[in-house]
């Protein structure tokens, strides 16, 4: 699943995810929206940015989507400030990808994900 709220950034990470043979069960762009589709589908792995749109941010999405659902989260951002990372490590999250977004990093962690999955 990937919840991203700029398209372009949405439509790069879904080309690479698909090129690796990947299904994606659903994409959402606000935080309301990433939550319901998850009690849906039930992905795997999450793409969860940070600074997604909605009354609550990716962090804060990512932990009642755990309340729901044993998926895995990597959370996409361009935020790297002490308060915001030491937020998101408290959702255990899988790992981090920091934005601009490296296509190979970005295939690396999804490699290593799937090969573990």
């Amino acid at each position: 699943m990937i919840v991203e709220d700029d398209f372009i950034i949405r439509m790069f990470i879904e080309k690479v995810v698909k090129s690796l043979g990947a299904e994606i069960v659903a994409k959402a762009s606000e935080s309301n929206e990433a939550i319901e589709l998850c009690k849906q589908c039930l992905p795997d792995l999450i793409l969860m940015d940070i600074g997604i749109r909605g009354k609550i941010d990716g962090i804060e999405t990512a932990k009642q989507i755990k309340e729901h659902c044993k998926t895995e989260v990597i959370y996409l951002t361009g935020n790297s400030d002490e308060k915001t990372l030491e937020r998101a490590k408290g959702t255990a999250p899988y790992g981090f990808i920091f934005k601009p977004i490296d296509e190979v990093k970005l295939v690396r962690e999804l490699e290593f994900f799937f090969t573990r999955a």
